[in-house]
């Protein structure tokens, strides 16, 4: 094949295969030990209501296999079962220390929710209600302030005063999946991506049965674009 011709080939395919490369499959990591919820402890004094920290908290989860960098992060959780959900709040706290409320003061009260898939992710149409049950599908990360006495109001605390693992850093904290849009493969995969699970209010419990997922999209690649280019050239 003429030089000439050859080069503009394979020039073309490149263009093409980035053209077509598209948004890179997700890649996903589920912990699947049940989280706990345990319930929140009373106030004292007429006092908003102490946060208590769900079991185990955080549940961690480390990704791998990772070859380039994130693009989209979403969080599934499997089986979320609460008699008053608006007591739950959800943190995720990556390995960079960037963090995202996934839920705090939202889906209700009674009567309550149970073994329910619920995603989290930027590009979902709605945000997760607020004093109505939440159902099993796809809502934005999504934070009220409060649900009124005796449960706290905004900002939102997680526990940390005797907690058996690590502890979950202090607020304010992110209100978007995209804050780890960007992170290095390695950074990615460089320690646990933790979960910390609170109930912030007094008299109901829950779980979490099958724990959750957290899904990773990775940098889209041409695939197979060096393989055509030395195989033209040959």
């Amino acid at each position: 094949m003429n030089p000439r011709a050859t080069s503009l080939l394979v020039l073309c395919f490149a263009a093409s295969a980035l053209l077509f490369a598209g948004t890179a499959s997700a890649l996903s990591f589920t912990n699947s030990t049940t989280i706990t919820i345990n319930d929140g402890l009373p106030g004292s004094g007429g006092g908003p209501d102490i946060p208590s920290a769900a079991s185990p908290y955080p549940s961690p989860i480390t990704p791998t296999g990772l070859t380039s960098a994130v693009t989209k992060v979403t969080v599934s959780l499997n089986g979320f079962t609460h008699s008053f959900p608006v007591d739950v709040d959800v943190l995720l706290v990556g390995p960079n220390g960037s963090t995202v409320l996934l839920m705090s003061d939202a889906c209700g009260g009674l009567p309550g929710v149970s073994n329910l898939t619920v995603t989290f992710d930027d590009a979902a149409p709605t945000n997760v209600p607020g004093d109505q049950a939440c159902i099993g599908t796809t809502y934005k990360p999504t934070n009220y302030d409060g649900f009124g006495l005796p449960c706290p109001s905004d900002p939102d605390v997680f526990p940390t005063n005797g907690v058996p693992g690590p502890q979950p850093p202090a607020g304010p904290y992110g209100t978007a999946l995209s804050v780890f849009n960007g992170m290095s493969a390695a950074t990615a995969m460089s320690g646990p991506w933790k979960l910390y699970v609170a109930d912030d209010c007094s008299d109901d419990v829950g779980q979490i049965v099958s724990g959750w997922t957290l899904n990773i999209n990775p940098t889209p690649t041409a695939a197979g674009l060096l393989s055509f280019s030395a195989a033209a050239r040959a």
